[in-house]
């Protein structure tokens, strides 16, 4: 369980750094002009529509939200195959095409290829004394761009989910409501952020953001407060360049946006932020003239982080049921070694199940449970408290779509798995007789070379939806790695899902930019988004 001190702390910064989001967002620099725009345009955003209760059936089997996309990223995956495939692989669910020429290369459970810039697996790190074992920002920022890098070149076409192609209708992601999860080991760790730096380039940066009106630039904040009061200068002020235009914001490097000798919350947050509107191209006028911007919240934790993002995000759709959501978890335990197969970086995008995006959904998310105090191997119920979880998880469940697979998230080969275990997998035999415990019962890290830890929740929702998908049955993804703070929640198929034909031969990438692409389902008005 969390520690209530902690549990505090972190959820006030996560607060306050929300609130900074909306601050910024307010913020301008009065007397420079804004440019007229005469040649980008959109069409008006037709998404989403609402449905009413009627065409959305029985509030009573209504989930708490859909799934409309997946982005999951680890060394495990084969880049040319789309991300449900690799979804479906790395649980034994899918193969290869016949004319593969690679398969018999490429092994489940081989580091194909990486997600982090650490080492690399051929070297030892014993044998690098120079290497920093406690800094953890450039992992982060690896696992926060790589998801990231993967819609760019999509943006350009006016079918695709996300779009800023000229006079598309589809939504962008200039302001999406993310809910972010890291390692708290990751947290108060040395950047290594060096304020004596001496470089040209880093000279003329600072220079140019002095003759744009920034106040004493300077690459290192002065203290915490000061990195994020120069926020508003990087990405909300207007400026007049050189050559007399108006801008909107500075340039900026990554680690001036964290900005501190240490990784704050703050800073984490700070960096998501950055990303994810660096990516989207929220700083154009051109194509942002309102300036909207990311909500960011950002969580701490252990193993069950995501679990906490979940419900952050499922209380966010109910208030706000035209807007998406993001549960994001990262994580890289082994870091700093690079190339290591429990590396992750999984992205899910909700939206609430009466909102039309457009696109078909993926699969159904029902409330989650949870249960606080001991969960006990020693009670008189073999399966303690997880017996009242798994009948919670099944009044959910329809008959239609029975519960035919659980995920949990500590490895099979840990230590403590076999006490873990023990109650979960009593209460699943109490609940479901005949479900295969050797087959259906699945770790998160089982093709992993150690423990997924904080990505446990998203990359496990993703292989739920994964499997719910193709197979029509629904799922269970627990949390059993604190024995004192359990989780289990339903995942199911998609609302209208019907059956469809086996895939026997997936699409493949054609090229490097169109290499790693986020599964999202089919439009609904019959326009494909060409993504090969």
């Amino acid at each position: 369980m969390r520690n209530p001190f902690h549990s505090i702390s972190y959820r006030c910064a996560a607060t306050h750094a929300l609130a900074i989001a909306c601050l910024l967002l307010s913020a301008c620099q009065s007397g420079v002009q804004m440019p007229t725009n005469k040649t980008y345009y959109r069409q008006p955003i037709a998404w989403p529509r609402m449905q009413t209760q009627a065409q959305q059936g029985d509030p009573g089997q209504a989930p708490a939200a859909v799934l409309l996309g997946v982005q999951w990223l680890n060394p495990l995956m084969r880049r040319s195959y789309p991300t449900q495939w690799n979804l479906l692989w790395a649980q034994g669910l899918a193969q290869p095409n016949d004319d593969d020429l690679q398969a018999k290369r490429f092994k489940l459970g081989d580091a194909v290829g990486q997600v982090t810039s650490g080492v690399p697996r051929r070297l030892r790190l014993e044998d690098l004394p120079h290497v920093e074992r406690d800094e953890f920002a450039t992992a982060l920022s690896d696992l926060i761009t790589a998801p990231l890098n993967t819609f760019n070149d999509y943006l350009e076409n006016r079918n695709y989910f996300y779009s800023l192609k000229r006079g598309t209708g589809r939504p962008n992601y200039f302001d999406p409501n993310v809910f972010f999860g890291l390692p708290r080991e990751w947290l108060n760790t040395p950047t290594y952020i060096n304020g004596n730096v001496k470089s040209s380039e880093l000279d003329d940066l600072l220079e140019e953001q002095k003759a744009m009106g920034m106040p004493a630039p300077s690459y290192l904040a002065y203290d915490a407060p000061h990195a994020e009061e120069r926020m508003r200068d990087y990405w909300v002020t207007l400026h007049e360049d050189r050559h007399g235009k108006a801008v909107r914001g500075l340039r900026v490097l990554p680690s001036m946006i964290i900005g501190e000798r240490t990784l704050s919350l703050l800073a984490v947050r700070r960096l998501v932020f950055h990303e994810i509107a660096r990516d989207s191209q929220a700083k154009s006028m051109l194509l942002n003239p309102e300036g909207r911007l990311p909500n960011v919240t950002v969580s701490a934790g252990d193993t069950n982080v995501g679990f906490y993002n979940l419900q952050d995000a499922l209380k966010f759709l109910a208030q706000h049921p035209d807007k998406l959501a993001w549960v994001w978890n990262v994580d890289a335990p082994n870091y700093p070694m690079g190339e290591q197969t429990n590396e992750n970086t999984a992205l899910l995008i909700l939206g609430h199940p009466r909102a039309d995006w457009g696109y078909t959904a993926l699969a159904s998310f029902y409330t989650p449970h949870q249960h606080q105090g001991a969960i006990g191997n020693k009670a008189a119920n073999p399966g303690g408290a997880w017996t009242g979880l798994m009948q919670a998880v099944q009044a959910q469940a329809s008959e239609q779509h029975p519960v035919e697979r659980v995920y949990y998230d500590v490895p099979k080969h840990a230590d403590n798995v076999t006490s873990l275990m023990r109650p979960l997998r009593a209460a699943i035999y109490q609940q479901w007789p005949d479900l295969d415990q050797i087959a259906n019962v699945y770790s998160v890290a089982e093709h992993m070379e150690g423990p997924a830890r904080a990505a446990s929740f998203a990359v496990n929702a993703a292989f739920a939806a994964a499997y719910a998908d193709q197979s029509g049955k629904s799922a269970v993804v627990t949390s059993v790695a604190d024995s004192a703070d359990s989780w289990a929640v339903l995942i199911g198929p998609p609302p209208g899902w019907q059956p469809k034909p086996p895939v026997t031969y997936w699409p493949r990438a054609r090229g490097e930019n169109r290499a790693y692409w986020a599964w999202f389902g089919e439009r609904t008005d019959g326009n494909q988004a060409n993504v090969r």
